[in-house]
């Protein structure tokens, strides 16, 4: 099974001692798994970096780079995760957003996709508002007083449920399911906005010291600053946060449902997410696109039935997104494609603490930015450094505050960091 979420920034979850937001559930899930606190998505956004985490392959080797690139067209060869599947012997099944569109539909991935039509409440029901004035015609929420299940999450939850419970288990499955939320737009039952009071919201952007100095290529337009009022970006995070605790609700459901059914003594269950979030933090920035970790990094939590006694944990080493399609077809005795770029994670699922020194990349298209981060050391460039360049020394400075490239006595560690990066996309 493969839980996907929208946009989490990793480290807003209550795991990651994160007092803020309330994820009960995912928190549980998390306690009786592997957590990943430093998994990396290759390009922070949907499209490319469900792509990756579907094929285990970085973006520039299928050509799916933005939300609008299929695999049908760019890279018709490439095996598709879902697919190989299938082609072993598993019943797919696969219910909202896991691929991008218009790749989320093809029917060689799927025995099955659940599909869930939800007739949405009127906005008239519900406190609504675009928080830009309109000038932005995403940043809205809306706060419905209604169930949870007359919101496609919601219904997304009872119908993955119901299959479980039907399902005969003649075969195994390989059952996706991609929650829609957090995602702009902001749409949460009333109930989980009224747990988060707007005047007891703390800003992240606001504890940043005065000399940190945001790193953006020459053409990056990072913030909404001249667009959100103050009011605006708590009533943000507000949206935010409800959204996240809607799904932890539904992702709650779920795991009733799989330990009802008994599920969880043979079921390999993988919960993440398919990039990071900013909010408001390095100069402001709302939403993704930047290789800072915010943006890159997003949780990656895994249960393995046959390592679950005495191997929870977390674990710290670097990892990509696209170690996950060798991982699991190692776990569950599927025939790896030859061209996986990703490396199993089964020995940090055997042991979580065991050193692990591979590198681990991102990027971003705007200017070629490419980032690589190994062991403390996190090194980022747009056009091979011509555009722009940061290291920085993620065990002294874990938000990115302070820009080390230039100084002489780093000057071998940038070029060895710079060096992965060509090695790995030139």
């Amino acid at each position: 099974m493969l839980v996907v979420d929208e946009d989490i920034q990793n480290g807003i979850l209550g795991c990651h001692n994160n007092s803020r937001v309330q994820t009960p559930n995912i928190d549980a899930f998390a306690a009786r798994a592997v957590r990943f606190d430093n998994a990396y998505c290759q390009m922070p956004e949907c499209g490319p970096s469900r792509g990756a985490i579907f094929s285990g392959l970085r973006p520039q080797e299928t050509g799916v780079y933005d939300n609008k690139a299929s695999f049908k067209k760019n890279a018709p060869a490439v095996p598709l995760m879902p697919g190989l599947f299938k082609e072993n012997g598993y019943y797919t099944v696969g219910s909202g957003k896991l691929l991008h569109p218009p790749d989320n539909q093809d029917p060689h991935l799927w025995s099955h996709l659940i599909r869930n039509p939800v007739e949405w409440p009127e906005k008239k029901e519900g406190e609504w508002r675009n928080f830009s004035s309109g000038l932005i015609k995403w940043a809205w929420w809306w706060s419905p007083d209604c169930e949870d299940n007359a919101l496609p999450d919601g219904r997304r939850a009872e119908d993955v449920c119901t299959f479980l419970e039907s399902y005969d288990r003649k075969e195994p499955f390989f059952l996706g399911v991609g929650f829609g939320k957090p995602h702009d737009p902001f749409v949460a039952p009333k109930r989980y906005f009224d747990l988060y009071p707007l005047d007891l919201l703390e800003l992240p952007g606001d504890d940043e010291p005065k000399d940190a100095s945001p790193i953006h290529p020459a053409n990056y337009n990072p913030n909404f600053g001249k667009i959100f009022s103050r009011q605006d970006e708590r009533e943000y995070l507000r949206s935010r946060y409800a959204c996240m605790t809607y799904v932890d609700s539904q992702f709650g459901k779920v795991m009733d449902c799989v330990e009802k059914e008994g599920l969880f003594s043979d079921t390999v269950i993988v919960f993440m997410g398919d990039h990071g979030y900013h909010h408001g933090d390095h100069g402001g920035h709302w939403g993704k696109w930047t290789l800072y970790e915010t943006s890159l990094k997003a949780p990656l939590i895994v249960y393995d039935p046959e390592r679950a006694k005495g191997k929870t944990g977390v674990c710290q080493g670097a990892v990509e997104f696209i170690d996950l399609f060798p991982t699991l077809c190692e776990l569950c005795g599927v025939p790896k494609p030859k061209q996986l770029s990703g490396k199993s994670l089964i020995p940090l699922l055997s042991d979580p603490k065991r050193e692990w020194n591979h590198p681990a990349f991102g990027a971003w298209r705007s200017q070629n930015g490419r980032a690589v981060r190994l062991q403390r050391w996190k090194y980022m460039e747009w056009e091979k450094g011509r555009a722009g360049r940061a290291l920085f020394d993620l065990e002294t400075d874990p938000n990115e505050y302070y820009n080390l490239a230039d100084k002489k006595e780093f000057v071998d560690r940038v070029q060895e960091m710079a060096q992965l990066i060509e090695n790995t996309y030139y």
